[in-house]
C-alpha cells in the first residue's frame, strides 16, 4: 500500500492522461463507465515496472492472469463494501466459534496488511469495489487516521484486540 497522496478520478467521460496520478485512488462515475474494469490495470501498472498506458496496449486475458496471479500471492486483495459491511469484517472483531465461546478474528484488511508487513520488499494493492455504499466511519473505525499518508508506519491501538496495529508502507 504505498503512501502517496489521495486523488479521485472521473471515469464518467475521458479519463485523460493518467500516467502521472497518484496511488492512492477512488474511481468514480455513473454504472459500466469502466471503472472496476480499470483496476487491472490500475494495480499491475504499479506493481509492475511500466507505466499504465503501456499496459493499456497489452492483450486483455494476459494482463487479466497476471492479476489472478498476484491475487493468488496475497499481493493483491479485492473487497466490496455493502450497507450491513462493518469494522469487525474488514479490520477485527469478536465472533461466535463453533464451541460456543467467542474469538478475536481479524479482518481482511488487518491480514492483508500483516501479510505486507511480514513482506516488506514487495509491493500490496487494496481494492475496494463500491466505497460509497459502505459506511466509512462504521468500516474503518479508528484506522482512518492510518491510511493518511503522512502516518503510515504509524502504530495505533485497535479496539478488539487491544494490540498495536499498523499500515505499511508498501
Amino acid at each position: 500500500i504505498p503512501p502517496t497522496n489521495n486523488t479521485t478520478v472521473n471515469l464518467s467521460s475521458d479519463s485523460g492522461n493518467m500516467k502521472n496520478l497518484n496511488l492512492n485512488q477512488i474511481l468514480f462515475g455513473p454504472p459500466g463507465t469502466g471503472k472496476t474494469y480499470s483496476t487491472i490495470n490500475k494495480a499491475l501498472s504499479i506493481l509492475e515496472p511500466g507505466t499504465e498506458e503501456k499496459i493499456s496496449y497489452e492483450d486483455r486475458t494476459v494482463l487479466r492472469d497476471r492479476f489472478d496471479d498476484y491475487v493468488k500471492k496475497g499481493q493483491i486483495v479485492f473487497t466490496t463494501f455493502h450497507q450491513s459491511y462493518g469494522y469487525e469484517e474488514f479490520i477485527e472483531g469478536i465472533m461466535l466459534s463453533a464451541d460456543g465461546g467467542f474469538r478475536q478474528k481479524d479482518g481482511i484488511f488487518k491480514e492483508f496488511c500483516n501479510r505486507a508487513i511480514r513482506n516488506p520488499n514487495k509491493k500490496y494493492f487494496f481494492i475496494i469495489d463500491e466505497i460509497n455504499r459502505g459506511n466509512i466511519s462504521k468500516i474503518f473505525g479508528e484506522l482512518m487516521v492510518l491510511i493518511e499518508n503522512d502516518k503510515r508506519g504509524q502504530e495505533m491501538v485497535l479496539t478488539y484486540s487491544n494490540k498495536y496495529f499498523k499500515v505499511p508502507e508498501n
